[in-house]
């Protein structure tokens, strides 16, 4: 998944052009804008939500990555803990056995300012790095 939304990002589209979660999109309502679906709304980047509707950006694509991989940990959906139409953003258990990295990780995702986020790159690399690291060690 990240080498492919690395792919993707080198020749310009985002996940926001793909309608990679249709699926999704028929279980949560999604927003429709004269008659045009704009992306599936618990998984909006709070920007879009709150100020910008419509507008895709990578940062909003890294935003959206984030909370996938905050569901694969916690394996529970983000929309029934937090109110993400409101631009919420979830919170990490702060007693959880997570790897240090892999919270990082999430909290860079995270950042409500798209121009904290880290690039798809820095996705990338820091998830090889978390791979490295599971390998070595089991969770710290």
């Amino acid at each position: 998944m990240r080498h492919g939304l690395t792919k993707m990002h080198q020749v310009e589209p985002m996940l926001g052009d793909t309608r990679a979660s249709l699926h999704l999109q028929k279980m949560i309502s999604p927003q429709v804008t004269q008659g045009h679906k704009i992306g599936t709304t618990p998984y909006k980047a709070p920007e879009i939500t709150i100020n910008r509707p419509g507008f895709h950006s990578r940062a909003s694509d890294v935003y959206s990555l984030g909370l996938v991989i905050w569901e694969l940990w916690y394996c529970d959906l983000v929309y029934e803990k937090f109110n993400t139409d409101h631009g919420e953003i979830p919170k990490l258990k702060p007693r959880d056995p997570m790897n240090k990295t892999l919270r990082s990780l999430i909290k860079k995702c995270l950042q409500s300012n798209p121009n904290a986020r880290l690039s798809i790159r820095e996705v990338v690399d820091i998830a090889m790095k978390i791979t490295v690291e599971q390998h070595a060690s089991p969770l710290e």
